[in-house]
């Protein structure tokens, strides 16, 4: 990894102050930010220019460390540090969680619910520092959005989630229809059956509908395709489109969060289900988080332009926001790992 970031982020968390360090999908270098004291901030509009972190409650709002990231280069090629799921403890929750999901099953059948998502959380005794687990995480997900997050008022989050929410570059968005799971085994052809295939386009159909009433411009829907994420493969269809203005990137997520991938459909409904038979307060997992308004050139990517108009570079702001999903939360000793 990269000595210097270990060292100030094991200074910062000592010193009980907010920071974030993540690593974009096959980035070489780790991103991160820190901020100079405890208070904490909050945005609900979205307008701020940051990393933001929002929980999975809707109409929360997120909590936002300010500021321009640095950049460390980072080199993990050589790396076999990796995190390993052996010698978990005896899972004595898995019984009420089973029974949790048959509920859902039964009121599926009954009507009224097309699909929930139910989670749970393990708490698991762990000796590594935080900053090794981020670090262990970079390693073992290259391809994946990996971070560390700390607030002293909010706690310590890592994960590595493959999903994104939203990427937006100006008025341009993208965002991804992401469902169906199944273990990656090398050279075994990948075939998916049609529950999978179905859940799949279920998700993707309810993203256009959701989109196309904020009647957003140049909507676009990419064919489906198999993505690898660590050891399982997933079924993703990639959406684009254009906003009116960037006064309506609230709207967008709202539109978009939570997905149902992580609540069900229909939202409401499924999102009443999980608040009433869940069990526990999800906290940041199933949330979003990421980059957030802040500023890339566009210099390199205009042809065509004379000399002299090359010399003006323009400026649009971007935010990469992903799904909070295969996520823990440190608490000193031990980790609660959230799945679902």
């Amino acid at each position: 990894m990269n000595t210097e970031l270990t060292q100030r982020l094991t200074r910062q968390y000592e010193r009980t102050l907010p920071f974030v360090a993540y690593h974009k999908p096959g980035a070489d270098t780790v991103k991160f930010l820190m901020q100079d004291n405890n208070a904490l901030h909050t945005t609900t509009n979205y307008e701020e220019q940051g990393f933001v972190m929002t929980p999975y409650a809707r109409n929360k709002g997120g909590i936002l460390i300010s500021g321009i990231p640095e950049n460390l280069p980072i080199d993990i090629s050589n790396s076999k540090n990796e995190i390993s799921a052996k010698n978990l403890p005896l899972d004595r929750a898995k019984e009420d969680y089973e029974y949790k999901v048959s509920q859902a099953i039964a009121r599926i059948n009954s009507g009224g619910l097309k699909k929930v998502v139910l989670s749970r959380k393990r708490k698991m005794p762990v000796a590594l520092s935080p900053i090794t687990l981020f670090e262990r995480l970079v390693i073992t997900y290259p391809d994946a959005f990996t971070y560390i997050w700390y607030h002293p008022k909010q706690g310590l989050w890592l994960g590595a989630t493959p999903e994104t929410l939203l990427s937006v570059n100006g008025l341009r968005f993208k965002t991804m229809g992401l469902a169906a799971t199944q273990k990656y085994l090398e050279n075994k052809p990948v075939i998916w059956g049609s529950k999978e295939q179905e859940e799949q386009q279920l998700v993707v159909e309810t993203i256009r509908e959701q989109l196309e009433e904020l009647k957003l411009l140049d909507l676009k829907i990419k064919d489906r395709e198999t993505v690898r994420a660590g050891n399982l493969l997933h079924l993703k269809t990639e959406i684009s489109g254009r906003i009116n203005s960037p006064k309506e990137l609230p709207e967008l997520l709202s539109a978009l969060h939570p997905t149902p991938a992580v609540c069900g459909l229909p939202r409401d409904q499924a999102a009443e289900f999980i608040q009433k038979n869940e069990g526990y307060d999800r906290g940041f997992y199933t949330g979003f988080l990421g980059e957030l308004n802040l500023p890339q050139s566009d210099r390199g990517r205009r042809k065509g332009r004379n000399i002299e108009n090359q010399a003006y570079t323009q400026f649009n702001k971007t935010s990469d926001l992903y799904v909070n999903l295969r996520c823990m939360r440190y608490t000193g000793k031990s980790v609660e790992v959230y799945v679902g």
